[in-house]
């Protein structure tokens, strides 16, 4: 639903084209291309939230000319189906290089998947320079386990003092 994935500023294509992006390299258990959105959409909400979304200015030289270009990259916690499921990354332009329509509303654009070693050779962004994974994050891992909970804590509890997750940043741009 592009309204309620409007406030990431990121334009992920519509479930069709993510998985044609992804064809024959995403090691993964997804149903459907609707499956896949989720989780994309889902994962991106968890970089944001994480502030593990990393824009770099790259410089490009030729004889011609010289260009400097923004790339983004998440972490989708993805893996490779080849030479030993490294990570794949998200890769993201900004949309003034390629609008996606006349009245463009998104900021970037998720262009591909790559693993490590080719945005190094690519853009010259090294692997220590890279977004960590979101679910491998020590409190996301925490949150997996259940506590035990008994009646009197719930009782005892000042509920009102509890912060809930709210979802998604919703004031959240990337520069």
């Amino acid at each position: 639903n592009d309204e309620t994935k409007q406030h990431l500023n990121i334009f992920n294509c519509n479930p069709q084209q993510l998985m044609n992006l992804s064809k024959d390299n995403i090691l993964g258990n997804f149903d459907n291309k609707y499956h896949f959105d989720y989780y994309i959409y889902h994962t991106l909400g968890l970089q944001i939230n994480d502030e593990q979304i990393r824009i770099f200015l790259i410089a490009f030289h030729d004889e011609r000319m010289s260009k400097r270009i923004r790339v983004g990259i998440i972490n989708y916690d993805l893996h490779s189906m080849t030479n030993g499921n490294p990570n794949m990354y998200g890769i993201i332009t900004p949309t003034k290089y390629g609008k996606i329509n006349i009245n463009d509303k998104w900021s970037w654009k998720l262009v591909g998947f790559s693993t490590a070693d080719t945005i190094t050779n690519k853009y010259n962004i090294q692997s220590h320079e890279l977004p960590k994974s979101s679910r491998q994050n020590r409190d996301f891992q925490r949150q997996l386990f259940n506590p035990y909970i008994d009646e009197d804590l719930i009782q005892n509890t000042n509920w009102k003092l509890i912060k809930q997750n709210k979802g998604i940043k919703k004031d959240f741009e990337i520069p």
